[in-house]
């Protein structure tokens, strides 16, 4: 089936504000989270299931490793909880251990392609009454988005390469693409394209690793 970009994204969006409703939510608070998080989309756009490997979310991965799909369990983010993704972004609810601690370790962290930052959200209650929402962002540097919104191939590809590449020293079975797609796509994805990067952006990408893995610097196929 092929990928579709809006639906995925709409369904996202229905499962995330689902998630972020405070039991017992009335009407208004209903109202008030669902814009808040339309706000956030437009900000930091479409709700995802998991980043790329080389997304800068991921810097503190080990790129030697499989990749997770989200940051959670590396060092500057180990205080995330009850988490939303954006494919720019993230949405957080964690109880108020841990909060200072997040938001000071998010702001310090320095990545070669963007830029980060982490602030408290007020005068609203998501997940939980007791949860405190903190909206973490992913601010690419200049041109690094496409018109679209998705990621350039220049950044993608770049990214990818910076990653993936030092694995030469080590490497002794290479991957397929179809193995790799969830990794260079992020999640959900397609064939050839995700929320992260569309069609000619995926396709670019594809076209890279078939020729990196013909180069045999990676190890022989599985």
């Amino acid at each position: 089936m092929a990928f579709r970009a809006d639906e995925a994204a709409q369904a996202g969006f229905e499962k995330a504000y689902r998630y972020l409703l405070p039991e017992g939510a009335n009407a208004d608070q209903r109202r008030l989270i669902r814009d808040k998080l339309e706000e956030m989309v437009s900000i930091c756009g479409p709700i995802v299931e998991g980043y790329p490997a080389w997304h800068p979310f991921l810097i503190e991965t080990d790129a030697a490793n499989w990749s997770p799909m989200t940051p959670n369990n590396s060092p500057s983010f180990k205080n995330l909880d009850h988490t939303i993704y954006f494919v720019n972004g993230m949405l957080t609810c964690p109880y108020g251990h841990g909060v200072n601690e997040l938001l000071d370790s998010i702001n310090n962290l320095q990545h070669s392609a963007a830029f980060f930052s982490a602030v408290k959200l007020s005068n609203i209650v998501m997940y939980h009454q007791n949860a405190v929402p903190i909206l973490i962002r992913c601010m690419w540097h200049s041109s690094i988005l496409d018109d679209d919104g998705t990621i350039s191939s220049r950044a993608a590809i770049g990214l990818m390469l910076e990653r993936e590449i030092p694995n030469w020293k080590n490497g002794i079975y290479c991957e397929s693409w179809e193995d790799m797609r969830g990794q260079f796509l992020g999640y959900p994805h397609g064939a050839r394209s995700s929320l992260f990067v569309n069609q000619h952006t995926g396709q670019l990408m594809k076209n890279m690793w078939n020729q990196i893995i013909k180069t045999g610097i990676l190890g022989v196929p599985r």
